[in-house]
C-alpha cells in the first residue's frame, strides 16, 4: 500500500461505512472537489475532499446539502445519501482537510459530452425537475457559502473582467451570447432589488448544470429520479415466468395493498372511536353526565349508545387486529419475495448489510434477517386475531372475567405493527435492484409468448388457433435453445404466414411492456402515472 493510499484508508475509517475497505482510487474528472471511489466488501462509496478555497464555510455548506437532500428524499426522489462519520457528523475535518462521503449510486453512467439527443433531453428534464421538486422549499434557510453568489451586478463585473482577459481565447467562438449579456447590463441590479423586496422569489437552482452532473440509468439511459423505475423483471404465475413487467409495476401492487390497508384503518376508526364512559357496570349511571360533551373533550367521534354493548363487546379490538393482520400479511408476502429475490439462485436484489447477518458457521452467507423476522411477526399478529375471536365467541352479556385476556393481544398487536412498519420503511431504502439479473430471468421463460398470440389475434387469427401457433413456435425455440425473439422471420413464418417483420417489436421485453399502455398496465409511462397519482394522494 502506498503512503497516499494509507492516508486515504485512514480518512475513510472516520466514516460509518458498511463493510471493510478494500480499495480507494481517484474517480471522475471534477474540477472543484477531489473525488475518490471507495470499494468495500459491501457497498461502494464516494469520498470527497471539499475545496475549502471555493467553499470556505464548510459547516453551512453541508447544512445546505443536508436540507436539500432531506427535502428531495421526502418527495421520494433518488438523490445522494450522506454517510455520517462514526460520531454522527455529516463531514469530518482531518489533517486540515474537509472530507465527506456519499453512497455510490450503482447502475448509473454519466457523460462529459452529449452522445445523442436523448441524453441531452434527459439531462435538461432532470435539471428542470430538480428545480420543480424544490419549488416550495424555503430557500431563505440556506446559507450563501460563496461570497457575492447572489450579487448579480458583482457577478456581471467578474464576467466583464474575465471577458477582457480571455486567457483561453474562447470569446470569439461565442460572441453572440456575449453580446446578449452585455446588452442587458442595465437589468442586473433589478434582480437584486427584486430579491430584497420579495417581488422576485428566492428559489433553489442547480448552479452547475454540467452534463456529467446527471446520473443516467445504465440500462435505460434515463435520468435517475426513481430507482429502477423501468427495470424489466419477470412476472410470475404458479412461480413460473409468465410475462414481462417492470419492477416499478411490481412494487405498485404493494402500494395498492397498503393503500387499502390505510383505508381499512381509517374506516375502522369510524366505528371503534366511541366513548364507553357512562355505561358504568352495565346499566348506565345515575349521575347527570353529558356523555356527548365528554366524548368531545376526549377526542371521541361518538358515544356507545347501549351500556350493555359498551361493557361487553370487544369487536373494536377484533376489528383493529383484523386490519392490522392484513397489513402484516401484505408485509409478509413482500418479505417472502425479498427473501427469494435476494437468494443467489435468483439474485434480483441486495439488501443493505445493516438489515442482514452472516451465518454463525458459514461466513460467506448474508441472511435477510429483517424480512424473515417480519414474516414470523405476521404469524404472531394473526394469532392475536384468532385469540380475540375465540375470547368473544361464547360470552353471554354482559361483562365476564374472560375479557381480561383482551389487553395483551391488542397492545402487542399495536407495538408489533408500529415497530414493523418503521423498520420496513427504513429497510426498503436499503434495497438495491439488479436489473441485469431480472432481465436475464425474463428471457428464460418465453415471457413474450403471449404477445405473439396477441399479435396474431390482431391479424385476424382466432385466439385458439394463435395459441396453437405459439405453442409450436415455443417448442421449436426450446429445442434450438433460444428465445422466440431469436427465431428468424423465415422460421416464424413456418408457423403462420401472417407473421411479418413487425413482430419483433412485440417479442422483446421492452416491446411487450409498451403494448400494455393502459391504466393498471405495466408500460413504463403508466407506472410513472400511477406513481404520480399515489404521490398526489399522499401529499393531499
Amino acid at each position: 500500500m502506498t503512503e497516499s493510499n494509507e492516508i486515504l484508508f485512514g480518512i475513510a475509517s472516520h466514516f460509518a461505512l458498511e463493510g471493510a475497505v478494500t480499495g480507494i482510487e481517484p474517480y471522475g474528472d471534477g474540477h472543484i472537489n477531489t473525488t475518490y471511489l471507495v470499494t468495500t466488501d459491501g457497498p461502494r462509496y464516494i469520498l470527497q475532499q471539499m475545496n475549502t478555497s471555493i467553499f470556505p464555510d464548510t459547516v453551512n455548506l453541508m447544512r445546505n446539502v443536508e436540507l436539500v437532500t432531506s427535502t428531495l428524499k421526502a418527495q421520494g426522489k433518488e438523490t445522494l445519501d450522506i454517510v455520517p462519520t462514526t460520531s454522527g457528523a455529516t463531514w469530518a475535518e482531518i489533517d486540515g482537510g474537509a472530507w465527506r462521503v456519499y453512497k455510490f449510486i450503482e447502475h448509473t453512467v454519466s457523460y462529459n459530452l452529449v452522445p445523442n439527443p436523448d441524453v441531452f433531453r434527459e439531462a435538461g428534464s432532470a435539471f428542470g425537475d430538480f428545480q420543480n421538486f424544490l419549488s416550495e422549499f424555503d430557500a431563505s434557510q440556506l446559507t450563501e457559502t460563496i461570497a457575492h453568489f447572489h450579487d448579480t451586478p458583482h457577478r456581471f463585473e467578474d464576467f466583464k473582467a474575465a471577458l477582457a482577459a480571455d486567457k483561453l481565447g474562447r470569446a470569439a467562438a461565442c460572441q453572440p451570447e456575449i453580446d446578449f449579456y452585455l446588452s442587458h447590463a442595465d437589468q442586473y441590479a433589478v434582480v437584486m432589488d427584486g430579491l430584497r423586496d420579495g417581488s422576485i422569489p428566492l428559489r433553489v437552482n442547480h448552479n452547475d448544470t454540467k452534463l456529467n452532473n446527471i446520473l443516467m440509468d445504465a440500462t435505460t439511459g434515463k435520468a435517475r429520479a426513481i430507482i429502477d423505475l423501468d427495470t424489466i423483471m419477470p412476472g410470475f404465475t404458479h412461480m413460473q415466468v409468465a410475462q414481462p413487467i417492470t419492477f416499478g409495476h411490481h412494487m405498485l401492487a404493494y402500494v395498492e395493498m397498503f393503500g387499502r390497508d390505510a383505508e381499512r384503518m381509517a374506516d375502522c376508526r369510524k366505528r371503534v372511536n366511541r366513548l364507553p364512559l357512562g355505561a358504568a357496570a352495565l346499566a348506565g349511571t345515575t349521575f347527570p353526565v353529558d356523555r356527548f360533551y365528554t366524548a368531545q373533550l376526549l377526542g371521541f367521534d361518538d358515544v356507545c349508545h347501549n351500556s350493555l354493548d359498551a361493557v361487553s363487546d370487544r369487536d373494536f379490538a377484533i376489528e383493529f387486529t383484523a386490519a392490522a393482520s392484513l397489513v402484516m400479511v401484505h408485509l409478509s408476502r413482500l418479505s417472502e419475495e425479498l427473501i427469494l429475490w435476494m437468494s443467489p439462485r435468483v439474485g434480483f436484489i441486495d439488501i443493505a448489510d445493516r438489515f442482514c447477518t452472516g451465518s454463525s458457521i458459514m461466513p460467506q452467507k448474508k441472511n435477510p434477517d429483517v424480512p424473515e423476522l417480519v414474516r414470523g411477526k405476521s404469524g404472531r399478529v394473526t394469532g392475536h386475531l384468532l385469540a380475540l375471536l375465540m375470547l368473544m365467541k361464547s360470552q353471554p352479556l354482559a361483562y365476564n372475567k374472560d375479557n381480561q385476556e383482551d389487553k395483551e393481544p391488542l397492545f402487542d398487536t399495536v407495538d408489533t405493527l408500529i415497530d414493523t412498519l418503521r423498520i420496513y420503511a427504513d429497510m426498503m431504502r436499503g434495497v438495491t435492484v439488479k436489473p441485469e439479473a431480472m432481465r436475464a430471468a425474463v428471457l428464460q421463460g418465453f415471457a413474450t409468448a403471449t404477445d405473439l398470440a396477441d399479435y396474431l389475434v390482431k391479424k385476424g387469427v382466432p385466439f385458439r388457433d394463435s395459441h396453437e401457433v405459439v405453442a409450436r413456435a415455443v417448442r421449436h425455440a426450446e429445442v434450438q435453445g433460444v428465445d422466440i425473439a431469436d427465431l428468424s422471420l423465415d422460421v416464424l413464418r413456418q408457423f403462420s404466414a401472417l407473421i411479418d417483420d413487425d413482430v419483433y417489436a412485440v417479442l422483446t421485453p421492452e416491446g411487450s411492456l409498451a403494448q400494455r399502455n393502459h391504466i393498471g398496465g405495466t408500460a413504463p409511462v403508466q407506472v410513472r402515472a400511477q406513481i404520480a397519482r399515489h404521490r398526489a394522494r399522499l401529499q393531499g
